[in-house]
């Protein structure tokens, strides 16, 4: 492996544990990933390993850089205050520093939904642009002019060097509100997940988060092109959305009101044809309560209810359980376990 190689396989590497270590301090890890997550001791390094102690200072000097500007720690934070907050991570500085150094010796120990593709040309660090909405959604107006808004729990990124050159590329974990500036010359081309939306110019929405077995394209104006591995799957037009299901790779085309699609741009909580899933990943974005469900109760049922932006979570909680015959408690205060 050649210099330049190494260094990009380095850095495909840094970007995936960083990746991993953001998910798991929010808790976003799918279940498998979070146990071996949990479970694996850094300390534990293949036999073919032989690393000096400078080398893993360095890769971890570079994982704690990398961490808090990804993280967004803070500058108001003391040197004394990072260090505290660093201290309690010190094992996924080592998982990282372990993993920098290995390359590809360690680099497949977690499932592949936990690594950025190799596919997507946004692995180098020192080129990716990087947008995460935490706790509130965020707007954005991309160097074409594009805007976007993003809900919370998402994360938007492309890489500078490559943007608005022949396309203009741009990868969603989650889901965001796209108005694309027209340029029919470039194609803008949103990869989120197993699919690739494409347009011109138009606006529509994009949700497309992991812990969701479902992903949907709504469209509001234009016209939207869906692709999967280059074959085209849908094209859409005004009110037209796509449901796409990836485990038994599904998709399907209907009818739909683009504002349900895009009530969380104003606080709402709407649930059109959701699942149990997806109700529990709002409540988990706008209350900070985590969802229980006790004997998979509504795992077989599809939520319709609307909510108005301020609405409390008992008054939401409230209204699900006499729709849909259950009950709830909270036993803890960021846990709610739904039950009958």
């Amino acid at each position: 492996m050649n210099n330049k190689n190494r260094a990009e396989s380095y850095q495909r590497i840094l970007l995936w544990v960083v990746n991993l270590f953001e998910q798991y301090s929010q808790n976003t890890l799918d279940e498998k990933s979070q146990e071996q997550v949990d479970k694996w001791n850094p300390e534990d390094v293949p036999e073919r390993f032989i690393a000096s102690e400078e080398l893993l200072d360095e890769g971890c000097s570079r994982v704690t850089r990398r961490v808090y500007a990804q993280l967004e720690f803070g500058k108001e934070n003391s040197s004394k205050k990072r260090k505290l907050l660093f201290s309690g991570y010190y094992k996924y500085a080592a998982i990282a520093a372990i993993l920098i150094v290995t390359a590809y010796a360690t680099f497949y120990i977690f499932n592949d939904s936990s690594r950025p593709s190799t596919e997507t040309g946004v692995l180098s660090s020192e080129n990716l642009v990087e947008y995460t909405a935490r706790q509130e959604v965020r707007k954005l107006t991309l160097p074409d002019g594009t805007q976007i808004s993003i809900n919370q729990g998402s994360k938007l990124s492309y890489n500078k060097d490559n943007f608005n050159q022949k396309t203009r590329e741009v990868w969603l974990e989650g889901e965001a509100y796209f108005d694309v500036a027209k340029n029919p010359e470039k194609l803008f081309i949103i990869h989120n997940g197993e699919l690739k939306t494409v347009v011109r110019g138009t606006s529509f929405i994009v949700k497309a988060y992991q812990e969701l077995d479902e992903m949907s394209i709504s469209v509001r104006t234009g016209k939207v092109e869906i692709t999967q591995k280059d074959r085209t799957i849908a094209e859409l037009t005004p009110n037209q959305q796509l449901l796409y299901t990836k485990s038994d790779k599904s998709a399907h085309k209907s009818q739909t009101n683009w504002e349900d699609a895009a009530a969380w741009m104003d606080g709402k909580l709407v649930l059109q044809n959701a699942s149990i899933d997806e109700f529990s990943l709002r409540v988990k974005h706008i209350y900070g309560k985590e969802i229980v469900l006790t004997n998979n109760v509504l795992k077989n049922e599809r939520l319709v209810i609307s909510f108005e932006s301020g609405t409390t979570f008992s008054g939401v909680m409230d209204a699900i359980c006499a729709l849909y015959d259950v009950k709830y408690k909270e036993t803890s205060p960021n846990r709610v376990t739904i039950y009958q």
